[in-house]
């Protein structure tokens, strides 16, 4: 014989030899007999499972949640700073159009041939024809 090759089985089966059961006859119900008073029966407990979380993912969901509340913040600015520039797009464009106006009422309301018949009406001279004398003061002289 070779004991290598040889397979070893355990007897798993164990008989409780010479113990006896009672056979008590079973009582037929009535399915009218008086019953004895029903006792509230207990809720049956809940059960609770644990999920294991753990503490990194934990902290990426609240990451997660300050992020798009701070996205909608920023969105909310963005929206506001929209509106502002584009008031400010028409105020620059209002004073634009205000500009040209003025500069075409400046153009058209002062002719320099018309001021200096004006001015030569009221007495002045050109400048050609004024004598000036040149004062030189030194400073600390009296």
């Amino acid at each position: 014989m070779d004991y290598r090759k040889m397979k070893i089985e355990y007897v798993r089966y164990y008989s409780t030899g010479t113990e006896a059961y009672k056979l008590e006859p079973k009582q037929p119900q009535r399915k009218n007999a008086p019953t004895a008073e029903k006792k509230p029966q207990p809720m049956p407990k809940q059960k609770t499972v644990e999920i294991p979380i753990d503490p990194l993912a934990l902290i990426a969901i609240c990451l997660t949640v300050v992020m798009v509340v701070m996205m909608f913040a920023g969105f909310s600015r963005l929206q506001k700073a929209q509106a502002e520039l584009e008031q400010m797009e028409q105020y620059v464009e209002h004073l634009q159009n205000k500009k040209l106006e003025l500069t075409a009422y400046f153009e058209s309301g002062f002719n320099l041939e018309a001021v200096e018949k004006a001015a030569r009406s009221l007495g002045a001279v050109p400048i050609a024809e004024v004598d000036h004398l040149r004062v030189v003061m030194e400073p600390g002289a009296n």
